[in-house]
């Protein structure tokens, strides 16, 4: 059986977990906390497995499993960035793999060899919520963003869910 992680039982887990998310560099959450590096490291490495777990079974959408996978491999990049100026050789090793995994999975599985695409997805996830905040927050103006809409072929779809989302609100 393994033992609780140095992180997983520390008293600001939530604290650590947080600037893990808000990209704070490792080493300064290791002086920050009391801890090492290496733990820090290593608990971002099994956050980010438990993320591509995620992914799978929950399905969110595609321009936030290409973000996600996106911030994944900058993560691993940085861990392994830092397990080569600081770590063991096998630990190297195990933090290789995981940044190779990572890369593997966006490569083959979403044919990406650019994150270009994964930027460009992220930004239209997030235009098609501003419009939806928009048409909700404006619906006397919901017509008109409609009628533009429609008049790309591309959009009609993005146009009639956004119609089905307002008339399932007004019931």
């Amino acid at each position: 059986m393994s033992r609780t992680s140095t992180i997983a039982s520390h008293a600001r887990r939530e604290d650590i977990e947080r600037d893990i998310a808000q990209g704070v560099p490792i080493r300064d959450i290791a002086t920050r906390y009391g801890v090492s590096a290496s733990a820090v490291a290593r608990h971002k490495l099994n956050r980010h497995a438990a993320l591509v777990t995620a992914i799978a079974e929950d399905g969110p959408a595609p321009d936030d499993v290409m973000g996600r996978l996106r911030d994944l491999a900058d993560s691993t990049r940085q861990a392994r960035l830092l397990a080569d100026a600081t770590a063991s050789p096998a630990v190297r090793a195990r933090v290789a793999s995981s940044e190779l995994a990572v890369l593997d999975r966006l490569v083959d599985r979403l044919g990406l060899t650019d994150l270009t695409a994964v930027e460009m997805a992220q930004a239209t996830g997030a235009l098609v919520r501003a419009v939806q905040v928009y048409v909700q927050s404006h619906p006397e103006r919901a017509t008109d963003v409609y009628d533009v809409l429609g008049d790309h072929e591309a959009l009609i779809e993005l146009r009639d869910a956004l119609r089905a989302q307002a008339k399932g609100k007004k019931s």
